[in-house]
């Protein structure tokens, strides 16, 4: 099966390497790629701030468009996905409070994305990446 998943992630700060406060991820979209499936994180917050392009980010039951210089801040239990527009590439900072150890959960995404783990692989591991997805499908169709 063809994957439409087009982001890569570098780790900047894992939650052992801040003692347990945060957690922080650079992501890259290509335009018109998918970021993250719909999920929640029912212990941590988490805020993204666009550092390039812009980003469609589904929050709760909209979707909305923010371009460079935006953020948005993403209360535990607020459904959420993101993805980047067709028309523009994106670069993100995401900040998440509570830390959680989650560069293990970006490198197993990596995994699915080049067919070596299949797409049900997280499913089994959400609770220890406090990542509870909430649809099944890529961003796209929601």
């Amino acid at each position: 099966m063809a994957r439409t998943r087009a982001a890569s992630s570098s780790g900047l700060a894992d939650s052992s390497a801040t003692g347990g406060f945060t957690g922080a991820n650079l992501i890259r979209i290509l335009a018109g790629g998918d970021g993250a499936h719909p999920h929640i994180h029912e212990k941590s917050a988490e805020v993204c701030y666009v550092l390039e392009g812009a980003m469609e980010i589904l929050l709760d039951d909209r979707i909305e468009t923010v371009g460079k210089g935006g953020f948005v801040v993403l209360p535990p239990g607020m459904p959420h996905a993101f993805a980047a527009p067709e028309d523009s590439a994106a670069e993100i900072f995401i900040y998440i409070t509570p830390g959680v150890e989650r560069f293990e959960f970006f490198r197993l995404l990596q995994r699915i994305t080049r067919e070596a783990e299949p797409e049900s692989a997280p499913e089994a591991i959400q609770d220890r990446y406090d990542e509870r997805f909430t649809r099944v499908g890529r961003r796209r169709s929601y």
